[in-house]
């Protein structure tokens, strides 16, 4: 990659959403479905992209793209989607040996395996992959480019001044909107947290759908409940949150899960708001397996006939998990 390349910007409207989904880590069936392609038609797509900015993989089109890419709110965009973000915002659990190798692989996106493990090929095959798990992304097909995209996104966070790997959005969000927030994270419904505020129900979703816009989040409950307890929530609360008796349900629940079950809520952590059947299809089970095992885990915390189960089990889960 020598730099000689076409900007982004100069790609097709569709030859960018597909250069986009790559940054992600999804796979060329992944894009396929996600834009409703057919397999052939993602591959000549890619084909033009990488004739376009002369590359030759992935993670080369990941290291050009953040690089060259003019219009900040692409990136923006980039890093507020939720796997990427929840990637970011847990770097700090990485060894430095890891994040040592993180960086050697943003700075030489074209290497090989071999090269990356200085000979030792299995060995830059089980970081990318311990890596990739500390963060939440081994659930995506190419976990080497979304390293790229998020080490690279980190460095461009930190040379905006961000004081950590993530911006703090407390300033944006109304008193109301806070209060309202806070109660979005308990699973309560749009009724009771109106009449426990005293306004109207028709005005919660409102509220959310603001602090969606604002924020940059989608305007899905569950993605916003992750982000309230991100940005917003102080120790102290967290403390309170980690301390209700219905957790401690849960992580008795949990606690003998099998690998490939903790994965489906690994899952619904890093692609809030997604049904059973995709996630069905990233771990190849059967939708009525993933279906059965979260009614299970629902009805041993107590959790049975509950409005929003999925967005409590899936706090739960990402409390216990980054406790």
């Amino acid at each position: 990659m020598d730099g000689s390349g076409a900007s982004s910007d100069s790609m097709s409207q569709r030859l960018q959403e597909v250069a986009h989904l790559v940054l992600g880590g999804l796979s060329n069936a992944q894009i396929s479905e996600q834009l409703s392609l057919t397999i052939n038609t993602v591959k000549t797509h890619l084909r033009h992209i990488f004739r376009a900015t002369d590359v030759r993989s992935r993670e080369e089109l990941a290291a050009y793209l953040i690089t060259t890419y003019r219009d900040d709110r692409r990136l923006d965009e980039l890093a507020s989607s939720p796997l990427i973000l929840h990637a970011l915002d847990t770097l700090y659990l990485c060894s430095e040996k890891q994040l040592a190798f993180l960086n050697k692989l943003a700075d030489n996106p074209g290497a090989t395996d071999k090269e990356l493990g200085n000979g030792n090929k299995d060995a830059a095959n089980n970081m990318v992959r311990a890596i990739a798990k500390k963060l939440g992304v081994l659930v995506v097909e190419n976990p080497r480019t979304i390293l790229v995209t998020v080490c690279l996104l980190a460095r461009r966070q930190a040379r905006a001044g961000a004081p950590q790997t993530m911006v703090k959005a407390q300033g944006s969000i109304s008193r109301m909107e806070g209060r309202v927030l806070i109660r979005l994270v308990s699973g309560r419904t749009d009724a009771v947290i109106a009449r426990e505020l005293g306004i109207d129900e028709s005005e919660v979703p409102r509220y959310l759908a603001a602090v969606a816009r604002r924020t940059g989040q989608l305007n899905e409950r569950t993605t916003l409940a992750l982000f309230v307890i991100r940005t917003l929530l102080t120790d102290t609360q967290l403390t309170e949150l980690r301390g209700m008796p219905v957790l401690r349900r849960f992580r008795r629940a949990v606690r003998f899960m099998s690998p490939w079950q903790r994965r489906v809520f690994d899952l619904l952590v890093v692609l809030p708001g997604v049904d059973n059947r995709v996630i069905a299809s990233r771990l190849g089970m059967r939708v009525a397996d993933v279906g059965a095992l979260l009614d299970r885990v629902a009805v041993a915390c107590g959790l049975e006939g509950a409005e929003h189960v999925r967005l409590q089990l899936t706090v739960f889960h990402y409390l216990v998990r980054e406790h």
